[in-house]
């Protein structure tokens, strides 16, 4: 029997970051670059770090809004921070909160990806994504073209769950 659909997962698979990781960003990387905190160099102190703040965003399983998104990555920015030493500028972690969650251009289509998608929907296969993200997913992959390939598009945080292979899956996807 031929497979009548497909499920994609996102990171890795169809898009990667435009800096150099996806957490937490080429904008907090500039950020405590600006205050003597470089990631290569301090990478014992930039690891605790990010153990801090990702302890933080696997503590809220449920995120449905963007706006929710935003509170948490304040919430992260915050602790990242802190663990760096970096000043307690909450004018500037709200900035960065509001530019990881409504900002443009922190991802981009692996080469090939859109013209692939096509393809496999010109042959009638129906696509589905999940994948471990954020509710401003699904407007980044508007803005990138992406979006309207999925005939069915949820992130982890929608569901509460951390997908971590299939055992992460809902039953009956």
């Amino acid at each position: 029997m031929q497979p009548q659909a497909i499920l994609f997962d996102s990171g890795g698979t169809l898009m990667r970051p435009t800096g150099r990781s996806w957490m937490p960003g080429r904008h907090f990387e500039a950020f405590a670059a600006e205050h003597g905190i470089c990631r290569n160099a301090d990478s014992e102190s930039w690891a605790a770090a990010m153990h801090a703040g990702n302890t933080v965003l696997a503590g809220q399983p449920v995120i449905p809004t963007t706006t929710e998104e935003t509170e948490l990555f304040a919430q992260y920015f915050l602790i990242l921070s802190r663990s760096l030493g970096l000043p307690d500028d909450s004018a500037t972690i709200r900035l960065l909160a509001e530019e990881t969650v409504h900002g443009k251009g922190h991802e981009e289509p692996y080469d090939g990806v859109i013209e692939a998608l096509n393809e496999l929907q010109s042959k009638h296969y129906r696509l589905f994504l999940l994948a471990n993200g954020w509710p401003s997913l699904s407007r980044r992959y508007q803005e990138l073209g992406l979006r309207d390939h999925f005939e069915f598009f949820v992130t982890s945080t929608q569901l509460g769950i951390k997908k971590t292979g299939s055992a992460g899956l809902p039953a009956g996807l």
